[in-house]
């Protein structure tokens, strides 16, 4: 466990792993009023690691315990400045409290602060007609970014809550690492090429905006040996357009600039951000001679790509929902392209585990051991007594509210949860005298929200076809008067 230089160093340390080895990553946070170096920091909880593989017998709980200066072999101190820690897997997974350590893992530390200040705007002048380069006309100005310094208070947890059915966080760490790998060991780009251009496709509310920020949150916290800081620049797409013409691209052209700024600092990792990316890169199709500010920011957008795809520190982050929309120039420069769709049963029901597990820990919820969805699987096999269980009654019912989702994105299953406490609090029979909500009214009002939401999006959908009836008799009224 030596300090790292670089980043190729980092790749290193997760990679250089035997067969025979598996890969944890330890991340401890800590406390903001802690003014203990970091890196000592690191190399103390290094001493409880190496202690802990070499005692066999070790679970995983039992070790973050001691990381965070609880329990009787604890190392003096260390509760002072550890504030939480957390143990993931090569595959993304958290390892069961109660599984052992084992000598065969390597176990690599980042220690890191998170910064609380939150999200800060910048803000750029708009050029106009008559005004000069850099002056705004009429001294007003555009929210041209939203920026966090990493890694963030506001996003930390941010990656742990998403579900998918797929790979794709494991895929996109894996990305990552393959550029810092190619940038580290100096490979030609001539010869092998990567642009540092990640697209995520699919419809709305799957979670690919929330995904690129908790990804930027991510690495930050996994180069940490070889980054002082990260940073996410998260760019308004909408506030780049201008309302003179010709002038569109030149704000893109300086919103770049005030990003390159940034990514010189060689101590920062920079994550830029473009959602919906479609309104930057649509697809470009000139009629005339003089090409259209559209077509010139789309220019102006794929210039900038190729010239930040020379530094090594950064990576440029984009979402769209309608990718056929996307100039096929913009998407051939995407190195990683990741369709994001609706969440399936399964992703549907670790979301609704993971809101109830929630309201368990913030005492709202009747307190219930739910089945993962192996477990349940599994039980649901067998007969006799353990059908009887009240665990696999209430996981069984969840299971079946989660299939009835099928359809409805992961944000609208997210607010479900918010929706079954809204319905209770409307009852007082919700609630046992200490305050709690009963498991059976939990779930009883979750279903309840599942049927709304597909109740409200039928009635949306009968206006849509109501007002587009309504718009369509009016052409024709117009039509006969114009006659």
């Amino acid at each position: 466990m030596d300090d790292l230089k670089d980043p190729l160093d980092a790749v290193a340390s997760c990679n250089g792993h035997s067969e025979n080895e598996s890969l944890f990553h330890l991340e401890v946070v800590q406390r903001p009023q802690s003014s203990f170096p970091s890196e000592r920091l690191r190399k103390r909880i290094e001493k409880v690691v190496v202690l802990a593989l070499a005692e066999a017998g070790t679970p995983w709980g039992k070790l973050l315990q001691l990381v965070c200066g609880q329990g009787e072999k604890s190392v003096a101190d260390l509760e002072k400045h550890v504030e939480a820690a957390s143990v993931f897997a090569e595959n993304d997974e958290r390892p069961d409290e109660d599984d052992f350590v084992a000598a065969e893992q390597r176990i690599v530390v980042h220690v890191f602060k998170l910064d609380r200040d939150g999200a800060q705007t910048e803000d750029m002048p708009e050029v106009g007609e008559g005004s000069e380069s850099g002056v705004a006309c009429n001294g007003i100005g555009v929210q041209a970014a939203t920026h966090w310094i990493l890694p963030s208070q506001d996003l930390h947890g941010l990656w742990e809550s998403l579900v998918f059915d797929n790979d794709v966080k494991v895929s996109l760490l894996s990305y990552v690492e393959a550029t810092l790998l190619l940038s580290g060991a100096s490979v030609d780009p001539n010869l092998v090429s990567w642009n540092k251009v990640v697209l995520l496709h699919g419809p709305p509310g799957t979670g690919k905006t929330s995904l690129c920020k908790a990804l930027a949150h991510k690495l930050s916290i996994r180069l940490s040996k070889c980054y002082d800081y990260g940073q996410l620049v998260e760019v308004n797409s909408h506030s780049l357009f201008s309302k003179w013409f010709s002038e569109s691209g030149k704000l893109v052209q300086r919103m770049f600039d005030s990003i390159r700024e940034i990514v010189d600092d060689p101590k920062a990792f920079v994550c830029v951000l473009l959602d919906e990316v479609e309104s930057l890169a649509a697809v470009r199709n000139a009629s005339g001679n003089e090409p259209s500010d559209a077509i010139r920011v789309v220019n102006a957008l794929l210039t900038q790509i190729d010239a930040l795809k020379r530094c090594p520190n950064v990576l440029l982050l984009t979402t769209s929902n309608v990718t056929g929309a996307i100039d096929l120039a913009f998407v051939d420069r995407a190195d990683l392209k990741y369709f994001v769709g609706l969440p399936s049963v399964h992703a549907a029901y670790a979301m609704m585990v993971g809101s109830a597990l929630e309201l368990m820990s913030k005492n709202l919820l009747e307190r219930i051991y739910l089945l993962s969805w192996d477990n349940l699987h599994s039980l649901e096999k067998q007969g006799g007594e353990r059908q009887r269980s009240k665990r696999l009654q209430v996981s069984t019912t969840l299971l079946e509210v989660s299939r009835r989702c099928e359809g409805l994105s992961g944000r609208t299953i997210r607010k479900l949860p918010f929706l079954a406490v809204a319905r209770l609090v409307q009852v007082t029979g919700g609630r046992n005298k200490k305050g709690v909500f009963s498991m059976q009214e939990y779930l009883k009002n979750l279903g309840a929200a599942v049927e709304s939401q597909y109740k409200e999006k039928e009635s949306l959908s009968h206006s849509r076809r109501c007002s587009c009836g309504q718009r369509r008799r009016e052409g024709t009224v117009d039509e006969v008067v114009d006659q």
